[in-house]
């Protein structure tokens, strides 16, 4: 009722009504709603902004829609306006489908398209990590410590803890050595 009176007093045509929506449709479970709506703001030209258009990802992932997921991936790498969030988003949502190559070719592309700082590294780190890609994390680490980035300890600690808990002390060791030779270790 109050939806249908913003709608006659020409609120329709802001974004925030569309968010405002869309928010109550992924709530409810009306996850379907959500694209038809996004296709009458298409319509209707309301641009979407980084709110209403971070909807979409979460309903794919909640109904495991992995194709709508590829809709939103190939949207963020076509269109940079839509920023990092929605990379980091698209990220986490492979990640939680264990699509260990869509990780990669998003971390790859994010790292071509703007300057990844010590955050990016550490969540991509950490993801590579939940998915057991020691290796990845390495390979991740190595590239961070290359760009002479401010050195931050939280980098090289996951993977200590991952070399711990596979009985890897010898790998552990050398990172904790390596990091105490680092000045400024925060």
């Amino acid at each position: 009722m109050v939806m249908q009176e913003m709608k006659d007093m020409g609120f329709a045509r802001r974004t925030i009504y569309c968010y405002i929506m869309m928010i109550l449709n992924y709530l409810t479970g009306n996850r379907e709603k959500i694209d038809a709506l996004m296709l009458e703001m298409e319509e209707k030209s309301i641009n979407g902004d980084q709110f209403t258009l971070g909807i979409r990802p979460s309903a794919y992932a909640a109904a495991s829609d992995i194709h709508g997921m590829d809709k939103i991936i190939n949207m963020t790498e076509s269109n940079p306006q839509m920023g990092l969030d929605f990379n980091l988003l698209a990220v986490f949502l492979y990640m939680e489908a264990g699509k260990k190559y869509q990780l990669y070719r998003i971390w790859k592309h994010y790292g071509q398209t703007r300057k990844v700082f010590n955050k990016g590294y550490m969540t991509m780190m950490g993801l590579l990590l939940k998915l057991d890609d020691v290796k990845g994390a390495e390979k991740t680490l190595r590239n961070w410590t290359s760009k002479n980035l401010p050195y931050d300890f939280g980098l090289p600690s996951s993977l200590i803890d991952a070399h711990c808990k596979n009985g890897l002390l010898e790998k552990a060791q050398s990172l904790i050595n390596h990091a105490e030779t680092k000045k400024g270790v925060t």
